[in-house]
């Protein structure tokens, strides 16, 4: 079992850095495609705002959501496999 454990939590790690560069990838254009008025004064909330981003800006917006979605639940899966780990 704790082989299995181990395999799983090898897994998780790498799908989390792979997923963290393609968020870093993602938030990089996306931030570069920024072209509305008020987006310094919205900085927070810009990322829900499409109206704020260019075409680019946009599609790299939605392909950024399931990328943070991912490096959440591998965190998940990680912390879950290392408290097992340690019991």
């Amino acid at each position: 079992m704790e082989i299995f454990n181990a395999i799983i939590l090898l897994l998780a790690i790498v799908s989390c850095l792979y997923l963290t560069g393609k968020a870093i990838y993602h938030m990089y254009h996306m931030l570069n495609n920024i072209t509305g008025k008020y987006a310094n004064f919205l900085a927070p909330f810009v990322i829900f705002m499409p109206s704020q981003f260019n075409e680019e800006g946009n599609q790299h917006r939605i392909k950024l959501y399931p990328s943070v979605i991912g490096v959440a639940i591998s965190w998940g899966v990680i912390f879950l496999i290392k408290g097992n780990l340690n019991t």
